[in-house]
Protein backbone atom coordinates (compact mmCIF):
# COMPACT_ATOMS: atom_id res chain seq x y z
CA UNK A 1 0.00 0.00 0.00
CA UNK A 2 2.95 2.15 0.65
CA UNK A 3 3.84 2.06 -2.68
CA UNK A 4 0.73 2.26 -3.53
CA UNK A 5 1.25 6.09 -2.47
CA UNK A 6 4.30 7.16 -3.50
CA UNK A 7 3.11 6.11 -7.34
CA UNK A 8 0.05 8.25 -6.27
CA UNK A 9 1.92 11.40 -5.11
CA UNK A 10 4.40 11.00 -8.28
CA UNK A 11 1.61 10.83 -10.59
CA UNK A 12 0.00 13.93 -8.64
CA UNK A 13 1.32 17.08 -9.87
CA UNK A 14 0.77 15.88 -13.64
CA UNK A 15 -2.41 14.50 -12.93
CA UNK A 16 -3.95 17.57 -10.86
CA UNK A 17 -4.24 15.66 -7.68
CA UNK A 18 -6.37 12.94 -9.21
CA UNK A 19 -3.94 9.81 -8.80
CA UNK A 20 -4.40 10.92 -4.99
CA UNK A 21 -7.96 10.71 -4.91
CA UNK A 22 -8.23 7.41 -6.56
CA UNK A 23 -5.78 6.24 -3.80
CA UNK A 24 -8.25 7.64 -1.38
CA UNK A 25 -10.88 5.80 -3.08
CA UNK A 26 -9.15 2.97 -3.10
CA UNK A 27 -7.79 2.45 0.65
CA UNK A 28 -11.66 3.48 1.68
CA UNK A 29 -13.13 0.64 -0.63
CA UNK A 30 -10.53 -2.02 0.54
CA UNK A 31 -11.64 -0.49 4.59
CA UNK A 32 -15.20 -1.00 3.59
CA UNK A 33 -15.09 -4.45 2.46
CA UNK A 34 -12.79 -5.95 5.29
CA UNK A 35 -15.37 -4.29 7.37
CA UNK A 36 -18.28 -6.00 5.79
CA UNK A 37 -16.56 -9.22 6.04
CA UNK A 38 -15.51 -8.72 9.62
CA UNK A 39 -19.24 -8.12 10.47
CA UNK A 40 -20.24 -11.17 8.02
CA UNK A 41 -18.25 -13.74 10.53
CA UNK A 42 -19.66 -12.07 12.98
CA UNK A 43 -23.31 -12.86 11.86
CA UNK A 44 -22.35 -15.99 11.64
CA UNK A 45 -20.97 -16.67 14.42
CA UNK A 46 -23.97 -15.07 16.59
CA UNK A 47 -26.52 -17.25 14.16
CA UNK A 48 -24.26 -20.23 15.34
CA UNK A 49 -24.75 -19.47 18.80
CA UNK A 50 -28.35 -19.21 18.18
CA UNK A 51 -28.35 -22.62 17.04
CA UNK A 52 -26.54 -24.11 19.73
CA UNK A 53 -29.64 -22.69 21.93
CA UNK A 54 -32.37 -23.69 20.06
CA UNK A 55 -33.13 -20.28 19.78
CA UNK A 56 -33.08 -19.78 15.87
CA UNK A 57 -36.18 -19.79 13.74
CA UNK A 58 -37.30 -20.09 10.09
CA UNK A 59 -36.61 -16.64 7.93
CA UNK A 60 -39.50 -14.67 6.64
CA UNK A 61 -39.12 -16.50 3.38
CA UNK A 62 -39.52 -19.94 4.09
CA UNK A 63 -43.53 -19.85 3.54
CA UNK A 64 -42.22 -18.71 -0.34
CA UNK A 65 -41.43 -21.86 -1.77
CA UNK A 66 -40.09 -19.99 -4.93
CA UNK A 67 -37.98 -18.04 -2.85
CA UNK A 68 -37.04 -21.31 -0.73
CA UNK A 69 -35.73 -23.35 -4.21
CA UNK A 70 -33.74 -19.93 -5.17
CA UNK A 71 -32.07 -20.35 -1.96
CA UNK A 72 -31.61 -24.31 -2.09
CA UNK A 73 -30.45 -23.92 -5.64
CA UNK A 74 -28.19 -21.38 -5.15
CA UNK A 75 -26.71 -22.94 -2.13
CA UNK A 76 -26.35 -25.73 -3.52
CA UNK A 77 -24.50 -24.31 -6.91
CA UNK A 78 -22.29 -22.39 -4.78
CA UNK A 79 -21.04 -25.30 -2.33
CA UNK A 80 -20.62 -27.51 -6.12
CA UNK A 81 -18.80 -24.51 -7.39
CA UNK A 82 -16.06 -24.44 -4.42
CA UNK A 83 -15.21 -28.31 -5.05
CA UNK A 84 -18.42 -30.29 -3.19
CA UNK A 85 -19.33 -33.13 -5.32
CA UNK A 86 -23.07 -32.76 -7.09
CA UNK A 87 -24.21 -35.98 -5.61
CA UNK A 88 -22.49 -35.15 -2.18
CA UNK A 89 -24.73 -32.12 -1.86
CA UNK A 90 -28.26 -33.00 -3.61
CA UNK A 91 -28.06 -36.04 -0.95
CA UNK A 92 -27.73 -33.99 1.88
CA UNK A 93 -30.06 -31.56 1.20
CA UNK A 94 -32.50 -33.75 0.40
CA UNK A 95 -32.10 -35.26 3.64
CA UNK A 96 -34.80 -33.53 5.50
CA UNK A 97 -33.66 -33.08 8.90
CA UNK A 98 -30.22 -31.59 7.43
CA UNK A 99 -32.26 -29.03 4.84
CA UNK A 100 -34.38 -27.72 7.60
CA UNK A 101 -31.48 -27.15 9.76
CA UNK A 102 -29.70 -25.20 6.63
CA UNK A 103 -33.08 -22.97 6.37
CA UNK A 104 -32.62 -22.55 10.02
CA UNK A 105 -29.65 -21.76 9.85
CA UNK A 106 -30.10 -18.85 7.17
CA UNK A 107 -33.09 -17.85 9.40
CA UNK A 108 -30.81 -17.72 12.57
CA UNK A 109 -28.73 -15.14 9.80
CA UNK A 110 -31.60 -13.10 8.97
CA UNK A 111 -32.54 -12.53 12.83
CA UNK A 112 -28.62 -10.99 12.80
CA UNK A 113 -29.41 -8.64 9.70
CA UNK A 114 -28.15 -10.77 7.53
CA UNK A 115 -29.10 -10.38 3.47
CA UNK A 116 -30.69 -13.15 1.49
CA UNK A 117 -27.12 -13.31 -0.82
CA UNK A 118 -25.60 -13.27 2.68
CA UNK A 119 -27.72 -15.99 4.35
CA UNK A 120 -26.77 -18.04 0.91
CA UNK A 121 -23.20 -17.59 1.08
CA UNK A 122 -23.25 -18.69 4.95
CA UNK A 123 -24.98 -21.90 4.33
CA UNK A 124 -23.19 -22.48 1.26
CA UNK A 125 -19.82 -22.09 3.49
CA UNK A 126 -21.27 -24.77 5.92
CA UNK A 127 -22.31 -27.35 3.48
CA UNK A 128 -18.40 -27.23 2.26
CA UNK A 129 -17.79 -27.47 6.06
CA UNK A 130 -19.66 -30.60 6.12
CA UNK A 131 -18.31 -32.05 2.77
CA UNK A 132 -14.48 -31.36 4.44
CA UNK A 133 -15.71 -33.04 8.28
CA UNK A 134 -17.46 -36.29 6.86
CA UNK A 135 -15.53 -39.24 6.25
CA UNK A 136 -15.27 -41.20 3.86
CA UNK A 137 -17.87 -43.36 5.04
CA UNK A 138 -20.50 -41.19 5.54
CA UNK A 139 -19.83 -39.56 2.10
CA UNK A 140 -20.46 -42.76 0.44
CA UNK A 141 -24.01 -42.87 2.49
CA UNK A 142 -25.14 -39.33 1.78
CA UNK A 143 -24.26 -39.51 -1.82
CA UNK A 144 -26.72 -42.15 -2.34
CA UNK A 145 -28.29 -42.90 -6.01
CA UNK A 146 -30.12 -39.81 -6.56
CA UNK A 147 -29.45 -37.74 -9.28
CA UNK A 148 -30.38 -34.11 -9.49
CA UNK A 149 -33.27 -34.84 -11.55
CA UNK A 150 -35.06 -36.10 -8.74
CA UNK A 151 -34.04 -33.59 -6.59
CA UNK A 152 -35.62 -30.76 -8.81
CA UNK A 153 -39.16 -30.98 -7.81
CA UNK A 154 -38.94 -31.42 -3.99
CA UNK A 155 -38.61 -28.70 -1.13
CA UNK A 156 -37.40 -31.17 1.66
CA UNK A 157 -39.35 -29.95 4.45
Amino acid sequence: MGLLFILALLLAWPTAGLSIVVFLLILFGRSFLKAKSRMHQANVKEAERSMLNNSAELPSWSEDRDKVQLFLEGTMRTAIAKGVPEKFVIGLCSDLRAAREFVVFAGALEKTGASFLEQQAACSDKLVGTWNRTSDEGRNETMGDRSADEFNDEIPF
